[in-house]
């Protein structure tokens, strides 16, 4: 049986995911104007760059000797994934700017793009997962996951039980802490490239890469090398969000001086 601890915690973790991105667009909606366009945008660069090409280029990559090998490096194996990582979500927020935010360039169209970027990403990531995770718990509870298991191999369906069943609820929700977490590095992210963008300042774009490698390669490093549990993870990925939060707000001065300011009512 799964917990009804854990059950809950899967629940909560979707209200987080969906929450995050479905509250703060309409918050930018509603308090400032034309921000739908940055939204969308930053939405559609996570599903373009990441989904749709990053992640299929690395299931093929994974099928190779050298990926296989490199895997075993885990110093090698999280700056590979860092980078790419980096290149990709990066490299589209520049594309993604350039092209299609031309008459969006205020601070808050920085802020709003990281909204629809992080929070595609927390609904595509974690949401849709937890939604199926917290199915399968409930078909386990009620005798229906018996249909389901016969068309999976005996120890898949096994090992998928006792994850659902003997992870502890305070795991699971650290999943949802993390996409609070994300969000966030993803807002300031977001802002960093819009700034590069605006003032032509493309050495930005370097270190936004640099910076969102610094963010993800320690996740494969730290655990494998250092031994660092998932709760150390949390801790570092939620150090890295508080810096997020301090840029986010110190940021606003990088457009005080510029033609991009807020109209009266927008500030």
């Amino acid at each position: 049986m799964v917990s009804s601890a854990s059950i809950l915690a899967f629940i909560v973790n979707i209200v987080i995911c969906f929450g995050l991105f479905l509250g703060f667009m309409l918050y930018l909606l509603i308090k400032h104007k034309r921000t739908i366009i940055p939204i969308l945008v930053g939405a559609g660069v996570f599903i373009v760059f990441q989904l749709i090409t990053r992640i299929p280029l690395l299931g093929v990559a994974a099928q190779t000797d050298w990926y296989a090998a490199m895997a075993q490096n885990p110093w090698l194996f999280g700056i590979f994934l860092g980078l790419t990582a980096g290149i990709f979500e990066e490299v589209g927020r520049f594309v993604g700017m350039r092209t299609l935010m031309r008459k969006n360039r205020r601070w808050v169209d920085g802020f709003a793009f990281g909204v629809g970027h992080g929070g595609i990403e927390a609904v595509t990531i974690a949401g849709l997962t937890n939604i199926n995770n917290l199915v399968l718990s409930l078909l386990i509870n009620n005798g229906g996951f018996n249909a389901i298991a016969q068309t999976l191999p005996a120890e898949s369906a096994q090992l998928l039980i006792s994850q659902l069943t003997q992870t502890p609820a305070t795991d699971i929700l650290l999943g949802g802490a993390e996409r609070i977490f994300a969000f966030a590095i993803q807002i300031a992210l977001s802002i960093l490239v819009l700034y590069a963008v605006k003032n032509r300042k493309y050495i930005f774009i370097g270190v936004a890469v640099l910076l969102h490698m610094i963010v993800d390669a320690p996740l494969v490093i730290l655990p494998q090398v250092f031994g660092v549990s998932i709760y150390g993870l949390e801790i570092f990925i939620a150090t890295l969000a508080v810096l997020a939060l301090v840029f986010i707000a110190w940021s606003k001065r990088l457009w005080a001086n510029g033609t991009d300011i807020l109209p009266p009512g927008e500030q």
